[in-house]
């Protein structure tokens, strides 16, 4: 077998396959910052004078539900040269191939220790160092796409 995909990245594909590279952690950080914001607003509620941690959970709060969309912001911006041209993407049986413009990429099929499908891309994670390398979906046709999951279900099992 021998998938090829091609996808100029634009901002919306590079922040759907960044978020599925942190899988629900960072649902898990939005939902504690929004509980820390709303921690205040019940002590407000219910006529608290304004201390220092009433404080502090406005800022943990604010960062934690801001947090992730701002980190994607910088490393768009960082990488927005380097999707000018489009990203090139093979998937074989012994390799998965990403070739941008001033890099390629090549990791065995050994050195992968589990893929997670999801909606907008596969993530690869990376035995030894447990790095996570997303595969945006959108880059291959649907039946490409259904052959892709076949094999990470295979893989998987």
């Amino acid at each position: 077998m021998h998938i090829v995909g091609e996808l100029t990245i634009d901002y919306t594909t590079f922040r759907r396959i960044t978020m599925a590279g942190s899988g629900r952690t960072v649902w898990w950080l939005r939902l504690l910052g929004l509980l820390a914001l709303l921690m205040v607003a019940a002590s407000a509620l219910v006529g608290s004078s304004f201390r220092f941690l009433d404080f502090l959970l406005i800022i943990g709060g604010f960062m934690l539900v801001t947090m992730y969309d701002v980190l994607i912001a910088i490393a768009w911006r960082r990488a927005s040269t380097l999707v000018e041209q489009p990203w090139r993407y093979e998937i074989t049986d012994s390799f998965v191939k990403i070739h941008t413009a001033q890099t390629d990429v090549s990791l065995q099929w050994d050195g992968i220790s589990k893929i997670r499908t999801g909606r907008h891309a596969w993530v690869f994670t990376l035995g030894r160092t447990r790095g996570a390398v997303p595969i945006p979906r959108a880059a291959f046709s649907t039946e490409n796409q259904e052959q892709i999951d076949k094999l990470a279900e295979i893989r998987r099992s």
